[in-house]
C-alpha cells in the first residue's frame, strides 16, 4: 500500500512543474481572454493530460530501457519547444494584429493537447530520472508517474483560468496583456533556440 507522504510528493512536484517559465508562456498565449473561464480551464487540463502523455510514454521506455541511456547525449527535444514557443508567439501577434480570435471549436482542446505533448516529451528525461530514482518498483513508478501528471493537469488548468480572468479586466489591458505574453513567447523560444544550438 502507497503511503499518503509517497503520493503527496509527486503531486505537488507536478503542480509546481506546471509552473515553469516556458508552461505559463505557451498556455498564456493559446488562452482566449474573451472566452468563458471554464472552456479555458479545460483546455488548461487538456494541454496537461497532454503533457502528461508524453513523459509517461518516454519515461516508461527511458526506464525500461535506461541500460541504452547511461550515455548523454548532445540532442535534446528541447529545441522542439523553443521553435513551438517562437511560431506560437508570432502567430498570437500577427492574430492580434488582424484582430483574429481564436477558434471556438473543439480544436483548440486538440492544439492545447499537442503543445502539452511537445512540452513533456522535451522534459521526460529529466522527470523519468526523478521519478524512477524513488522507488524501483515499476507499479510505483507508474502510479507515480500518473499522481505527477495529476498535478501538473491541475496546475495548467489553474493557470488557464488564471489568466484568462485576468484577461477579462478590461479589453485594453487583455490586448496589452496578450502582446506582452506573445512578445515574451518570441524571447524565451529564441533563446531556448539559440542555447540548443550555441
Amino acid at each position: 500500500m502507497i503511503s499518503f507522504e509517497y503520493m503527496l510528493a509527486p503531486l505537488l512536484i507536478g503542480f509546481a512543474h506546471s509552473v515553469e517559465a516556458d508552461h505559463v508562456v505557451a498556455v498564456g498565449n493559446l488562452v482566449n481572454v474573451r472566452e468563458n473561464w471554464q472552456k479555458e480551464c479545460m483546455r488548461g487540463f487538456s494541454w496537461g493530460i497532454g503533457h502528461t502523455t508524453s513523459v509517461m510514454i518516454a519515461a516508461l521506455a527511458i526506464m525500461y530501457f535506461k541500460s541504452l541511456f547511461t550515455t548523454p547525449t548532445s540532442f535534446s527535444f528541447e529545441i522542439f519547444v523553443g521553435i513551438m514557443m517562437l511560431i506560437i508567439g508570432v502567430v498570437k501577434l500577427y492574430q492580434l494584429g488582424k484582430h483574429v480570435g481564436h477558434s471556438h471549436s473543439d480544436n483548440s482542446i486538440f492544439l492545447f493537447f499537442n503543445v502539452g505533448l511537445v512540452h513533456g516529451l522535451a522534459g521526460s528525461g529529466g522527470i523519468a530520472a526523478l521519478l524512477s530514482s524513488q522507488t524501483s518498483d515499476l507499479v510505483y513508478q507508474v502510479q507515480y508517474i500518473l499522481v505527477f501528471g495529476l498535478g501538473t493537469i491541475l496546475g495548467m488548468g489553474l493557470i488557464a483560468t488564471v489568466i484568462s480572468r485576468i484577461g477579462q479586466i478590461n479589453a485594453q489591458f487583455s490586448s496589452v496583456f496578450s502582446v506582452l505574453i506573445a512578445c515574451f513567447s518570441i524571447f524565451y523560444g529564441s533563446k531556448i533556440i539559440y542555447q540548443q544550438l550555441f
